[in-house]
């Protein structure tokens, strides 16, 4: 399943424009997410930054769910005057760890 959403601040005329692709196992116990995209610019928006700034997403799991992976930054939570002491790799924990 794929969605494209246009993330901006409100006040602003530019945007990213971004491509969300949701891929399920056939017995509904694994989710992918892969996430794409590119800057949106109107021809009367104001000038794009020259860094984008951060986008983050939140996701929320059917309690049924009791162990996750993931890979990216961890395994704790990786804050960003800590980025470096959190390190890229694949990562796995239960549900209430992450709380």
């Amino acid at each position: 399943m794929a969605t494209e959403v246009r993330v901006a601040p409100p006040s602003l005329s530019w945007a990213v424009k971004a491509t969300l692709e949701y891929v399920f196992s056939s017995s509904l116990t694994t989710i992918s997410i892969r996430v794409k995209g590119g800057q949106e610019h109107r021809a009367s928006a104001s000038p794009a930054p020259h860094v984008l700034p951060r986008i983050g997403l939140n996701l929320t799991l059917a309690k049924s769910y009791s162990r996750v992976r993931w890979f990216g930054r961890g395994p704790g939570e990786g804050y960003r005057d800590k980025k470096e002491a959190s390190r890229m790799g694949l990562y796995e924990a239960s549900v209430d760890e992450l709380h």
